[in-house]
């Protein structure tokens, strides 16, 4: 289990969603196909439980943005991937394997960052499980 791994699933999931223009496992420096999707890491804790043996708990975020052009339209287009985006992760517990289990998952939604003409969207927290074995 490695978190690249989970981050790209999560990529996969959000690639599938209908209407989804980008959602790369290495996002370049300015996306231009809206809406897409970015997942990274944000924080964690291991868990040493024996020789060779630690629980990586850790805590991704992906973000799902929309061009901020017309409000009202942006704000009802953006909503519509809600809840896709979480059945498609409720569908799949373990990222197909990538984690032992998704733990808990907090979203927000509203502009993606501090200017006036930042991005609309979702900013979603993903609690993640992985086992990791020493070798």
């Amino acid at each position: 289990m490695t978190l690249a791994a989970a981050i790209a699933k999560v990529q996969a999931h959000a690639i599938a969603l209908t209407g989804m223009g980008e959602a790369p496992t290495n996002p370049t420096e300015a996306q231009s196909v809206y809406p897409f999707a970015i997942t990274y890491d944000r924080r964690g804790e291991l868990l040493q439980e024996s020789a060779g043996w630690a629980l990586d708990l850790c805590t991704v975020v992906t973000e799902l943005h929309f061009a901020n052009q017309n409000l009202s339209l942006v704000i009802t287009k953006a909503m519509g991937f809600r809840e896709p985006f979480l059945q498609r992760l409720i569908n799949d517990p373990t990222l197909g394997g990538t984690v032992a289990l998704i733990r808990g998952l907090r979203y927000e939604f509203g502009k993606l960052g501090d200017d006036e003409l930042a991005d609309i969207g979702y900013k979603f927290e993903l609690d993640l499980k992985l086992s990791l074995t020493g070798s």
